[in-house]
This record gives C-alpha cells, sequence and structure tokens, in this order.
C-alpha cells in the first residue's frame, strides 16, 4: 500500500490521503534506518512529475547513500492540480510528496523549507527535477561537510550537455568528468546542500521578486553572506542538465539573457538606497551600452572579413544586447516571464 502525506484534494489519482507528516515509502529493500543519524533530505520541487521521473529520479536511484546518515527525499510539486501519481523510482529511502498551489519558484522552494523543518532534517540538498545527480554526488557532499564542519551552505558543479542544437544562454562544457571539475563551480539553486540553522535560524527564504527574472540563487546566496556563511563549492558534487532542443534554441536563449538584465536590476533596488541606486544606473547604463556597441562594431567587421568566428562574436553581441534590454526594461516596471514560460 502506498501513502502519501499531502495538504491538497487528490481525488482520483490513486494515491491515499493521510494527514501530514507521514511518509511515502517508495521503495523498501532492507530495515528502516533508525537511531540518531543526522537527517539529509533531498528536494526536488517540479511543475510536472513526468519530468522529475524522467530526469532526477533516474539519479536518485543510483545514488550512492554514505552510511552514518539517514535520508529522505521530499518532491514538492507546484500546480493547481497534481499532474498524476508519484511512481516508485526504484531508491530505498522514505518519500514524501506536496502539493504546493501557489505558483511561483519562491513559493515550492520555500515550501520546502517549511516540511524540512516539521521532519527535524539537520542538511537539505536541493535538486531541480530536470537534472541527473551523478552517483556519487551525495558522497562528495558528505565528505566536504565532515572535512569542513563550520560549512553551512556548500554548491555543486553544473554539467550541461547539448545532445544538439543552439545555445546562447549557455556556454558548451567538455565532454570528460575530468576537465569538468577543473572549471570554477557554477552556483545554482538546483545544486546545493543547506545546514538546517540557514532557514531555521536565519530565516533565509527564496525571493518572490525574483520568480519572474531568476538570479533567486543568487539573492539567497547574498542573503546568507549577510550572516556571514560563505558559500563553498564542491567541484565533485556534479549534476547533469540536458539543454534540450527548445531550450537550446536562439528565442530561449535570448529570453535567458534578457532575464538576467531584468534581475540585475531587481537586485540592485533589493539591495541598494534610493540614491544609490540612481547613482549606480546612471553610472553604469552608459557604460553598457559603450560595451555593446563595441560588440557589434566587431560583429560588423568580423562580417565584412568573412573571419571563421564570426557566427561565435555575433552570439556575444545577442546575449549582450539582450542583457541591456532588461536593463531598460526592468527599469521601466518588467519583471520578466522566466516562470510562467515554464507551463504546466
Amino acid at each position: 500500500m502506498v501513502n502519501v502525506g499531502c495538504n491538497a484534494d487528490h481525488r482520483g489519482r490513486g494515491l491515499t490521503l493521510i494527514p501530514w507528516p507521514p511518509i511515502m515509502t517508495i521503495h523498501q529493500k532492507s530495515a528502516p534506518q533508525l537511531g540518531k543519524k543526522p537527517l539529509i533530505l533531498i528536494a526536488v520541487c517540479t511543475r510536472n512529475l513526468a519530468v522529475f521521473e524522467a530526469n532526477c529520479a533516474r539519479g536518485i536511484a543510483q545514488l550512492s547513500y554514505p552510511s552514518g546518515y539517514r535520508y529522505e527525499l521530499l518532491v514538492v510539486e507546484n500546480r493547481r492540480e497534481p499532474s498524476g501519481a508519484l511512481n516508485p523510482i526504484g531508491a530505498d529511502i522514505p518519500v514524501r510528496y506536496f502539493l504546493e498551489k501557489q505558483l511561483g519558484l519562491s513559493a515550492a522552494r520555500n515550501r520546502v523549507f517549511a516540511e524540512a523543518q516539521k521532519c527535524n532534517a539537520d542538511w537539505l540538498a536541493l535538486l531541480d527535477d530536470d537534472v541527473v545527480p551523478m552517483d556519487s554526488w551525495l558522497d562528495e557532499y558528505v565528505r566536504a561537510i565532515q572535512s569542513m564542519p563550520d560549512a553551512k551552505l556548500l554548491y555543486g558543479q553544473y554539467w550541461y550537455r547539448f545532445p544538439n542544437g543552439y545555445s546562447l544562454a549557455t556556454e558548451r562544457d567538455p565532454d570528460s568528468f575530468e576537465a569538468m571539475i577543473e572549471k570554477p563551480v557554477r552556483f545554482g539553486g538546483g545544486n546545493l546542500l543547506m545546514h538546517r540553522s540557514l532557514y531555521s535560524v536565519h530565516g533565509v527564504r527564496f525571493d518572490p521578486r525574483f520568480d519572474g527574472c531568476g538570479s533567486e540563487d543568487t539573492d539567497l546566496r547574498r542573503q546568507a553572506a549577510e550572516y556571514g556563511i560563505d558559500a563553498v563549492p564542491v567541484p565533485r558534487a556534479v549534476i547533469q542538465e540536458e539543454i534540450t532542443t527548445l531550450r537550446a534554441t536562439l528565442a530561449s536563449g535570448f529570453h535567458r539573457k534578457l532575464d538576467a538584465g531584468v534581475s540585475g536590476i531587481v537586485m540592485l533596488k533589493k539591495y541598494s538606497s534610493p540614491l544609490a541606486f540612481t547613482v549606480g544606473v546612471l553610472m553604469q547604463l552608459p557604460r553598457r551600452l559603450i560595451h555593446l556597441l563595441r560588440h557589434w562594431g566587431r560583429v560588423v567587421k568580423a562580417s565584412s572579413i568573412r573571419a571563421e568566428n564570426r557566427e561565435e562574436i555575433l552570439d556575444v553581441a545577442i546575449a549582450d544586447l539582450a542583457v541591456f534590454l532588461g536593463l531598460i526594461m526592468g527599469l521601466c516596471g518588467y519583471r520578466g516571464t522566466y516562470y510562467s514560460r515554464n507551463e504546466e
């Protein structure tokens, strides 16, 4: 029998409602883990369970789970109505499911914080639904927290894979794992390990102002820094993310860069006084415009001499144009459409 802890109406989906906080055990090969071992809660937010099951669930099923800890999985679905039943994924850990009806990336991820507090998790590991963690992902994080007991916020590497197509927003990564971990580690909300003190003591939360434009993870990192908590990179805690055909289009890349410009304005407004914001904009916009004109001058020159790298130069110029337009639109009150483009 499958039991689901959930706070939402869920009829006709093949799930049995019982009051929270009971858990759903989707695959039990051995006796439950008992005792007072620290709990690491792996949390995934999704807008469609099919996306989670096709990507992240496959990686979770293959993870190596280091001894000395307890593990649970929390899946938060962010929709008005559930997309379907959560199927077993083959992992020998308890699973919790929660339907968050308030739409928005911040609402879903902040629900994760609330549920992590309810189950008294010591550590919270965040994953996106469309990434696949490598089997050593948890091993690397556990090694890191054991070797750095003062670390409270850790982040692993994103390894972008391009089966085909074009991407304006994302640079291509090396093909080998060893080359990948030598690169600077990208910070992102889909590959984090957080100590409970960040959200239960300091009250760190994802800010809904960034739902439309992204950079909510950068804002979270800045909140932590205000409490003297530095983000620590863990290069070998790698997740793979496939840049699919839709995301690899010019239009998708342009939107991502446009939103990056908007988020810059939102961030500046949040952390600056009105005077500092005005001075910053008056100083930076002319510089960005000069920078943009230089890029397009290079495009003209490269095209006239038919340079071999002219397409690459054009990509850079288009990306820079998108960011500049995003800055202007952000000043005019535009807040982006990042989350709304991920339709249910």
